[in-house]
């Protein structure tokens, strides 16, 4: 186990769930940020992108002796990132994307100590 402060900048239960593994006292402090993807940018750009402005986000209200953990995970087919459906419609279109193709699932991790 890990004695050091350590916060995850996630709302994720697995997320939460895996910390637990190496951790005994996670701090949960999801990131307040505008995840908003750049245009034309690829699914693994995208998952450094959005697990580093997480990163950076929750880094502002942290102290001194935190470890900030982040992450961001992408589902893509054929290079197109599948977001959050907005609604159940939406959800049966992405399963149907994804129905007998092959797909693509990115992680993105970023760690940081707190300023």
């Amino acid at each position: 186990m890990i004695n050091e402060k350590i916060v995850l900048a996630s709302q994720s239960p697995r997320r939460k769930e895996l910390m637990s593994l190496i951790a005994s006292d996670v701090i949960i402090r999801p990131a307040d940020c505008d995840e908003t993807l750049p245009d034309g940018i690829s699914p693994r750009e995208a998952v450094e992108y959005l697990s580093k402005i997480k990163n950076d986000a929750s880094r502002v209200v942290s102290q001194n002796d935190e470890i900030v953990i982040s992450a961001d995970t992408v589902v893509a087919v054929d290079d197109i990132i599948l977001g959050k459906p907005v609604d159940k419609e939406d959800a049966r279109r992405m399963l149907g994307l994804l129905s007998g193709r092959v797909h693509q699932v990115f992680t993105g991790v970023a760690l940081a100590l707190g300023d």
